[in-house]
């Protein structure tokens, strides 16, 4: 009995522990972020996108939407977002644990970190920006990423 017990409360922690997650949701997804991250309304209204950041504001997750036109691709609009706001970024691609294929520029300093997420078929794509902390955690964070 004792033992039975024992795991069950191994198991609800566990669980509860889960939980505990800080999960991000935007109009077009849902991601896991470093504990901490809150939606910050004054700036989302500013930027016009959905913009999550720390207390501290030592970092910025912000989530925005391309719609698709014609042949351009999320690799190409990937590329054109990179070169108008990160010179010599390195473009990189992964996919996420959904199946989601995610073009990624990072800026040569690593502060900053453009996503293009969606397939090229998709009507729209969702645009994910790391700044200052986040970045460097951001292909991990992507794994997460969920379209909605």
């Amino acid at each position: 009995m004792k033992r039975t017990l024992t795991l069950l409360l191994i198991v609800v922690a566990a669980i509860a522990g889960a939980s505990a997650a800080n999960r991000l949701s935007s109009r077009t997804c849902s991601m896991d972020a470093p504990d901490g991250y809150t939606y910050n309304k004054t700036i989302s209204e500013t930027m016009n996108m959905e913009v999550y950041t720390p207390a501290d504001s030592r970092g910025a997750i912000a989530f925005g939407v391309q719609e698709a036109q014609g042949d351009i691709t999320p690799s190409a609009l990937a590329t054109v977002l990179a070169n108008a706001l990160i010179k010599d970024g390195v473009h990189t691609t992964m996919v996420t644990a959904d199946g989601t294929p995610v073009h990624l520029v990072t800026s040569k300093d690593g502060d900053t970190v453009l996503a293009i997420a969606g397939d090229k078929n998709d009507k729209s794509y969702t645009v994910v920006i790391f700044n200052g902390a986040s970045a460097a955690q951001a292909p991990q964070l992507l794994k997460s990423f969920k379209k909605k």
